[in-house]
């Protein structure tokens, strides 16, 4: 009975909460072989109202095996009309004695960054993301690559 309780209160709460007001991710897996710099990871960003705009962040999740302190990124906002936003993302993913930074545990370690804040959706439906590490053709121990789309502040 308790167990059943939980569960109603649990839904009900969700059913509360304004579906515009929630953040939404789409993440993107490297090929396990290595990520090309020529291939692009593509995201469609999916917004819960078209009339309010959002703040987008880029999540970077690595393994242990990856080789590197730093990890170069070109990230393309698209909109809908085609306009191109270029960011370049630069991150640190370990210290000088190569201790990893970052979110994390074990063999998986995570790096957030800001791509755009109070952007209204339709300047931003195709994110397009590139490494561009110098002299790396095929870069491996990148886990997964993740956009999160949340609501701006109002």
């Amino acid at each position: 009975m308790r167990t059943m309780m939980l569960l109603v209160v649990a839904i009900t709460i969700a059913a509360c909460t304004r579906p515009e007001a929630q953040s939404t991710a789409m993440t993107a897996t490297p090929p396990t072989n290595g990520w090309h710099t020529g291939t692009a990871l593509r995201f469609k960003p999916h917004y819960g109202d078209s009339a309010r705009r959002y703040d987008l962040r880029l999540d970077v999740r690595h393994t242990t095996s990856y080789a590197y302190r730093d990890l170069h990124l070109l990230v393309d906002i698209i909109s809908d009309s085609g306009n191109v936003s270029r960011r370049v993302v630069n991150l640190n993913v370990a210290d000088d004695y190569g201790n990893w930074t970052g979110s994390g545990f074990g063999t998986l370690y995570q790096h957030s960054v800001i791509l755009a804040n109070d952007v209204p959706p339709e300047r931003a439906s195709t994110i397009a993301i590139w490494q561009t590490m110098d002299s790396v053709k095929s870069l491996t121990g990148i886990d997964a690559l993740g956009v999160v789309a949340v609501p701006s502040n109002d």
